[in-house]
């Protein structure tokens, strides 16, 4: 069964830093071994993601994730079993708003999504294909 989860969390690393190129090139080569696509913002402050697969792969690269010393206050959005992948083409599409932030940001609507919880889910997928 396919299953879709999206968290955000606050950075521990800068946009544009070595941490963060690393980050992008393991999602490009881990993501399609494990059959997981997604979207993956960030901000040089916070990090959006939805992630989609298999169940099991899901649930393994999050805690993969969870653990990692990049970012902290992971915060789970949603995670559920969904019909069809979002992101199909996507091994991670990445949404760059460190020299957008203040306007992406607002579309994003940090706070206001952690107080919605998964009420969000299909706006936010929809912001993360923009």
């Amino acid at each position: 069964m396919l299953a879709s989860l999206a968290y955000v969390s606050l950075s521990r690393i800068p946009a544009w830093s070595p941490e963060m190129l690393e980050l992008a090139r393991s999602c490009l080569v881990r993501n399609p071994a494990l059959g997981i696509t997604g979207a993956l913002y960030f901000d040089g402050v916070q990090f959006y993601q939805v992630l989609e697969g298999s169940e099991d792969a899901v649930a393994e690269l999050y805690a993969t994730i969870r653990a990692d010393p990049r970012h902290c206050a992971v915060q789970t959005l949603w995670d559920g079993p969904i019909t069809r992948r979002r992101f199909g083409a996507w091994a991670m599409k990445f949404v760059d708003g460190s020299g957008r932030a203040q306007r992406l940001r607002s579309r994003f609507d940090y706070e206001q999504v952690l107080a919605a919880g998964p009420d969000q889910r299909d706006r936010l997928q929809s912001l993360a294909r923009a």
